[in-house]
């Protein structure tokens, strides 16, 4: 098992990789690319823990990295976070596309039934 654990240690993560071919799809054609243009799509990612959503956001936010607006592409919705900020996230993910630039959305439970 350390054998098999030790060669793939820096193998690259499948279903990280097919999130980002998916976002490549539906939200970022050229993703990759610099000044990449983003769709008027959004994405909404439910994750139990916050590990989860930690390595989801450090792993998106170098994916996304160089494309146009890049730093406002991507919010967290979870627990701890003030009823302001709750709120302000809340507006910016249902406005108009046009209007604002969050395309992905990562909550954890904090996000259920608000």
């Amino acid at each position: 098992m350390a054998e098999i654990a030790e060669a793939n240690r820096y193998q690259k993560d499948a279903r990280m990789q097919r999130l980002i071919e998916w976002l490549k799809e539906n939200l970022c054609p050229h993703l990759g690319q610099e000044n990449a243009q983003w769709l008027n799509r959004r994405v909404l990612i439910f994750t139990e823990y916050t590990d989860t959503k930690r390595y989801l956001q450090q792993q998106l936010q170098q994916a996304i990295a160089g494309s146009h607006q890049a730093e406002k592409r991507i919010d967290v919705f979870h627990g701890g976070i003030g009823e302001e900020r709750r709120e302000a996230i809340k507006t910016a993910f249902n406005q108009d596309p046009n209007r604002h630039p969050l395309r992905i959305l990562m909550a954890t439970d904090a996000a259920r039934g608000r």
